[in-house]
């Protein structure tokens, strides 16, 4: 076999390699997270509770 014959399967395989190699990271979905989100309803809930004591002890 010559040396300067092509094998179109191992060309294939690497560039299959190569692409796959040089694949981006997924990308994270636009947004606040959900874990952000509950921590900042929390705070909320608690900041309330805490002016309607107030509230009430003032009253």
């Amino acid at each position: 076999m010559a040396e300067n014959e092509l094998d179109p399967a191992r060309s294939t395989q690497q560039f299959r390699a190569f692409t796959e190699q040089n694949r981006p990271e997924p990308a994270t979905p636009p947004g606040i997270p959900l874990g952000t989100i509950g921590a900042v309803a929390a705070v909320g809930a608690l900041i309330a509770i805490a002016v309607l004591a107030l509230v009430l002890v003032m009253s």
